[in-house]
């Protein structure tokens, strides 16, 4: 089908050299190196290294967005079929990942590199034109954050229009047409096939799809045309949260030319030296005295909302599993609660007195 992406072409982790549980910053590090690599002012008139460019752009564009990448994660390319060039590139501000490196004003922070997806609109899985980018924010929580929830205050950092330069990046708002495309924004590739010509259109690296190239930049934005901005924002992570679980804000994204992009919370959970979790349900090891487990018996133990008492079957053994029904996490949107299982750990009493070990040989040899 004409102008989708195609189904055969490399591994998004691939083209970038990186595992697939790499971290933001690393897909960040390793887009960065492979672009002062490969980009087209480093090395003029190399078609190898533009379309290297191209597919280094694409795969950066989709692993640094959270929706983007879990959409790419679960169902590969076909996750993606349909997006726009628009859609994907809406997200990503080159500019600012480039900058300091002398690249910068090069590419548009909000234009595509996209030649593999459709110009067709995908109805309501399709971005926004004019909408800013979307923003991850990690907030790592307790085991007691998780039981009762959590109402917090952040800060995040987006980026927003320089109305110094009017968003151009250049001194004073002037700006040059590009020479490389003569300011249409768009080059055109043709292949010869028989008595076939297919024609590619593609946005121009050298501009970013602007169709102009900033000659004096901006000193208030450094030629980025955007600027960093502060917000703070109030959260509710609710009760249950695991690690990786994403809570969506609308509208408290980037800032875009007709709304904000959305805000994704991404939940990790500190690790508990007492309690592990599976799922809703919690582990515990207990000391567990070996006359107590061979009699059988009561004892209190802590548990997530503060003591519990444990009744243990008579003959318990070393490893046994002793589960308190409604005693664990609870799941999200649910009333239900997990269970809280017990390991027992038996100990063997030491410090008996003469009597206490008269008491145990008499029982030994009953």
């Amino acid at each position: 089908m004409e102008g989708f992406i195609d189904m055969d072409k490399s591994d998004f982790y691939s083209v970038l050299g990186i595992a697939r549980d790499s971290s933001q910053d690393e897909i960040k590090k390793a887009y960065r190196k492979l672009a002062m690599k490969y980009h087209p002012d480093k090395n003029p008139d190399d078609s190898d290294s533009m379309k290297k460019m191209k597919d280094i752009n694409e795969a950066y564009a989709v692993l640094s967005d959270p929706s983007k990448k879990q959409l790419y994660d679960t169902y590969g390319h076909r996750g993606l079929e349909g997006y726009t060039q628009e859609d994907i590139f809406s997200t990503v501000d080159f500019d600012s990942i480039l900058k300091g490196f002398g690249l910068g004003d090069l590419f548009g922070s909000r234009e595509g590199f996209f030649s593999g997806f459709s110009s067709r609109s995908r109805g309501n899985r399709s971005k926004n034109v004019g909408q800013g980018a979307d923003l991850r924010y990690d907030l790592e929580i307790d085991i007691n954050d998780v039981v009762h929830g959590l109402d917090k205050q952040i800060e995040i950092t987006y980026k927003d229009s320089c109305l110094e330069c009017n968003s151009t990046g250049a001194e004073n708002g002037s700006v040059d047409s590009c020479t490389y495309c003569d300011g249409a924004g768009q080059v055109i590739a043709e292949q010869r096939s028989g008595f076939t010509v297919m024609r590619q259109v593609s946005p121009c690296l050298h501009c970013g799809g602007k169709g102009v190239q900033v000659k004096d930049r901006c000193k208030k934005c450094e030629g980025l045309g955007k600027l960093d901005v502060n917000k703070k924002i109030n959260i509710t992570i609710p009760a249950g949260s695991d690690d990786g679980h994403a809570i969506k804000i609308e509208g408290e994204g980037g800032a875009g030319s007709s709304r904000f992009g959305d805000l994704y919370v991404v939940v990790s959970v500190k690790e508990d030296v007492r309690f592990f979790r599976k799922g809703s349900d919690v582990y515990t090891e207990e000391n567990v005295d070996s006359i107590l487990a061979a009699t059988g018996g009561s004892i209190d133990i802590e548990g997530l909302r503060g003591t519990l008492l444990m009744n243990l079957p008579q003959g318990s053994q070393n490893g046994d599993k002793v589960i308190i029904e409604e005693s664990g996490l609870p799941e999200i949107g649910s009333s239900m609660l997990g269970r809280h299982i017990v390991i027992l750990k038996l100990i063997t009493p030491t410090g008996l007195n003469k009597k206490q070990l008269e008491l145990l040989e008499q029982f030994n040899n009953i």
